[in-house]
């Protein structure tokens, strides 16, 4: 008796008011981001890669990627509210650029001008160096036998790097600034678990 009243109430609810047609459900919010990408001259950049990262406080982002037209232009429809990273890089990886932003803002537009990228260096301590991922947005390094790590191809700006241990699942964080291009930041040992 008491299974077939939460199945009545189920059903009850989905035949008052659970439809997508609803009008008082609340409506999806979505917005367009577009742009440009232009080299340090100001010239645009035809076929550069742009990354749209939806960040988590889980650490794992969901990315979507396009290409910049002939004209240095891109655009991402649908873009569901979040905060988000944004990166452009030239398809020769001679220049970068990101920015971070919150979603929706009707029709986002971003003008990304490529900088020569920077690299962080560090080393891993903990068991086995071999099973971390060091990572940022994008880009990624695996360090050697050493515990040794460079990552390559990062924007000026502050960005968070995660040292993570995948199959163990843990993670450790740390926040980085490279204010100028062509920055090297050593990074102090840090121990993944």
């Amino acid at each position: 008796m008491r299974k077939r009243c939460w199945v009545l109430a189920l059903l009850i609810a989905a035949a008052t008011g659970c439809s997508k047609d609803d009008p008082a459900a609340p409506p999806i919010l979505t917005t367009t981001v577009m742009g440009t990408v232009a080299d340090s001259a100001g010239a645009a950049v035809s076929g550069a890669t742009v990354s749209l990262t939806l960040q988590s406080p889980n650490g794992i982002g969901l990315t979507t990627m396009t290409s910049t037209s002939a004209a240095g232009f891109f655009v991402f429809n649908n873009v569901a509210a979040g905060n988000y990273t944004i990166w452009a890089r030239s398809s020769n990886g001679t220049g970068v650029a990101g920015t971070t932003t919150a979603m929706p803002r009707p029709n986002t537009s971003i003008a990304m001008t490529l900088r020569a990228p920077c690299v962080a260096r560090g080393m891993v301590q903990g068991p086995d160096p071999l099973d971390v991922v060091v990572s940022c947005e994008t880009t990624f390094d695996l360090p050697d036998s050493t515990g040794a790590y460079q990552v390559t191809g990062i924007p000026t700006g502050t960005w968070t790097f995660t040292l993570s241990r995948p199959l163990a699942r843990t993670a450790v964080d740390t926040v980085l600034t490279f204010a100028n291009p062509r920055d090297t930041v050593d990074v102090p040992p840090i121990f993944v678990p």
